[in-house]
């Protein structure tokens, strides 16, 4: 059942409750037939709502094992990849976990670094984010701009526009997860 339609089903299982009720001596009272038929298409149309899918909850997993193996790094924090050569770091705010992956750091004649970072959206207010991991690509910089809503909205509309999406694919999540755990080792090591 599609999340429309088990929004459809769950609005017609309200309404059924509701249309029933009636008043008595200052009391709520509904029919009982229908107050458990309407109850029971709300349960039936809530689990699409609430169910995950199986590839955000398996992203969840990665997702969670980065945090646990970052969760005590500090602000500033970083390591290169012995296998890829990219740099990992870390950029904590008061409210957010940036994970920063740097590409080619390459120079070029006139002194500029050439090449990306791709920074994601690890941790919100002193959790992790769940799946699926927000991104945003930046050019090479010795400081990232922050990842502010605004943007992200921005880049998300453009991904749309250009038939891509702004957050991170199943596979580069695994590659992201497999480069963390090169760089910052295990969860609980220093």
């Amino acid at each position: 059942m599609g999340r429309v339609l088990a929004l459809g089903v769950s609005a017609v299982g309200v309404a059924l409750i509701v249309v029933n009720v009636s008043f008595r001596d200052g009391f709520a009272v509904t029919r009982p037939a229908w107050a458990a038929v309407g109850a029971l298409l709300i349960v039936l149309a809530a689990r699409p709502l609430l169910r995950r899918r199986s590839g955000l909850a398996a992203q969840d997993r990665l997702i969670a094992d980065m945090w646990a193996a970052l969760r005590g790094r500090p602000h500033g924090w970083h390591a290169t990849d012995p296998v890829t050569g990219r740099v990992v770091a870390i950029d904590r705010t008061r409210s957010r976990v940036t994970l920063i992956v740097r590409d080619g750091a390459a120079r070029e004649p006139a002194g500029e670094q050439a090449g990306t970072m791709t920074l994601y959206l690890l941790g919100l207010l002193g959790t992790r984010r769940p799946a699926p991991l927000l991104r945003e690509l930046q050019p090479l910089r010795q400081e990232p701009e922050p990842i502010t809503w605004r943007r992200l909205r921005q880049a998300n509309a453009a991904a749309r526009r250009a038939g891509t999406t702004a957050t991170a694919s199943p596979d580069e999540l695994a590659a992201l997860h497999a480069q963390v755990m090169r760089t910052a080792g295990p969860p609980g090591s220093r």
